[in-house]
């Protein structure tokens, strides 16, 4: 029983190349943006102190309107920005990492070299993946302090 020959693997790593260069850029950008902060100067009104503080009094506010069978205020308007260059910078990341996730595919499925394809796919996928990680330690970080500031309100009342 005779099996046809599998196609000869191009001779060109082009595609995995670029994967793997996009998603290593993703993936830079994802660290270095991670690591040196904020790029807009955030605004004083806009601290993470403020923003728990005015956390805690909404809800310790709807809480009271709630036990007095009041009716609870409602939530001040949210104003839009705009274009922010901290999200737009995430934004460029995690799209970085999808394109070098599917440019890495794409290689793997014309038969490039293994190495490239997979290397393509694994930092895409770090790169997408860092920014979810980075947003749910940020709302863990924010619930437990909006959980500390809930439990230390009664004190300073």
């Amino acid at each position: 029983m005779q099996t046809a020959p599998l196609p000869a693997a191009p001779q060109s790593n082009l595609i995995g190349t670029i994967g793997m260069a996009l998603g290593a850029i993703a993936l830079c950008v994802g660290v270095l943006h991670f690591f040196m902060g904020p790029i807009a100067s955030p605004k004083p009104e806009n601290s993470i102190e403020n923003l728990v503080a005015d956390t805690a009094v909404s809800i310790k506010e709807r809480i009271t309107a709630k036990l007095n069978k009041e009716e609870p205020p409602s939530p001040p308007p949210v104003e839009d920005s705009g274009l922010d260059p901290d999200r737009i910078v995430m934004a460029t990341s995690a799209g970085l990492g999808v394109f070098a996730l599917i440019l890495g595919f794409i290689a793997y499925v014309r038969r490039e070299d293994n190495r490239i394809s997979k290397s393509a796919i694994l930092l895409g996928a770090s790169a997408v993946g860092l920014q979810f990680l980075i947003i749910a330690l940020a709302l863990v970080l924010f619930m437990f302090l909006i959980f500390a500031a809930l439990q230390n309100f009664g004190d300073l009342v």
